[in-house]
Parts: structure tokens; C-alpha cells; sequence
């Protein structure tokens, strides 16, 4: 019974590498370009009571220091803001800013009386969240884009190597024949074997004496 021969996974594997590698690529360009492009969060600075906007999208209270967060509490209008449970941060021309209290969501936008119980100076700026691009073009972006990036590497990969498994037996090698013409036509015919003294010697003889 004979059994058909393994289709070869090559073709398909390129392809799906190719792909990988160009979508990835894609977004990667994608997601860095817009957080390059992404224009720096205004910061206003304020004193304790101080009447400041919030916006649509909310606001983040921050600090040039990042131990502000451990002992600070910020009100709005007298409510508490929430604090960040992680450190988060921004760069403003060139110096770095830490997120010490946020809004929560649905806080309404507006003039609102902020009080933070710190002597550190603190600025009031746009939410924590909208101050990086999100989505494909964002973060999404990058971190999709450099996995995808890496599966078509890994697929160039496996097509390499499954060529190298398909190739022939003795590909690439010489034939002995190539090597000792005067051999071709008999079976392991090299010196010392049995085939090779079977041979009949070709061209004159000169173990035999001269003619008369």
C-alpha cells in the first residue's frame, strides 16, 4: 500500500513569517510614532485651596519628587482623590513628575478647590491615563507589534529548518565516480577491493616483456 509524500510546510511558512514580520513591524512603527508624537501634559502649579479646572477628562495631582506619594492626601471640593497604587510618571521638558492623587471617574469637569497635605510643590495636570497614546497606536501597538515581530522570526526559523530536514540523502556530495573515472561502471570499485582486482587493467601492459 503506498502512503502519499508529506506535504512540504516551507511555502506556508514563509508566508506566514513575511506576514508576521511586516504586520509587526507595522505597528510597532505605529504605536512609537504616536507616543513620540504625543504633545507633553500641561502642569499648573497650586497651593493648598487653590481653585483650578478639571477637564473632561479628569485630573492628576503630581510632584518633581517621588516620595510625595507616601504621606500625601489631595481633596477636591473637599472629596478625597484616589491614590495611584503603582508609580507613575511623566517627562515636562525634560524633568520627570510623579503621579501623587487622581480623580475618580466620572468626576465633573469644571472649576474645583484643590488641597494637598504635603510641603512639596505639586502641580495639577490631565489625567494619569490620558497622558500616554493607548491603543493600536499606543502601547497596544508597540507590544503587539514586537510579538508579532517575534513569531515571524521564529517562523523564518522553522522553514530553514524543515528545508534541511526534506534535503536528500548525499546532497551536495561528489560522486566517486567523479573522483576516479576509470572506476565507473563497477560496484566499490577502489583499490583493495574485491571488485577493483576483478577489474581488467586498461592500456598496454608494462609488466610483459617486449615483443620479438
Amino acid at each position: 500500500m503506498s502512503t502519499s509524500p508529506s506535504r512540504d510546510p516551507r511555502p506556508l511558512l514563509w508566508v506566514l513569517a513575511a506576514l508576521g514580520a511586516v504586520v509587526g513591524a507595522a505597528l510597532l512603527v505605529l504605536g512609537l510614532t504616536a507616543q513620540a508624537a504625543r504633545p507633553a501634559p500641561a502642569l499648573v502649579g497650586f497651593t493648598p485651596g487653590q481653585q483650578v479646572e478639571v477637564g473632561e477628562e479628569g485630573l492628576s495631582v503630581w510632584s518633581r519628587s517621588a516620595g510625595t506619594l507616601a504621606d500625601t492626601v489631595c481633596t477636591a471640593d473637599g472629596a478625597t482623590l484616589l491614590r495611584p497604587v503603582a508609580e507613575y510618571a511623566v517627562t515636562v521638558a525634560g524633568s520627570r513628575f510623579y503621579e501623587v492623587a487622581r480623580s475618580p471617574e466620572g468626576f465633573p469637569a469644571g472649576p474645583t478647590v484643590l488641597s494637598c497635605s504635603t510641603p512639596d510643590p505639586v502641580y495639577a495636570g490631565p489625567h494619569a491615563e490620558r497622558t500616554v497614546a493607548t491603543g493600536l497606536a499606543g502601547g497596544t501597538g508597540v507590544v503587539l507589534g514586537t510579538l508579532l515581530l517575534a513569531v515571524g522570526v521564529v517562523l523564518a526559523v522553522l522553514a530553514v529548518l524543515a528545508g534541511r530536514r526534506r534535503m536528500p540523502a548525499g546532497h551536495g556530495s561528489i560522486p566517486l565516480s567523479r573522483l576516479m573515472p576509470e572506476t565507473r561502471g563497477s560496484v566499490a570499485a577502489y583499490p583493495g577491493s574485491a571488485s577493483w582486482e576483478r577489474t581488467p587493467p586498461r592500456g598496454p601492459r608494462h609488466d610483459l616483456p617486449p615483443p620479438d
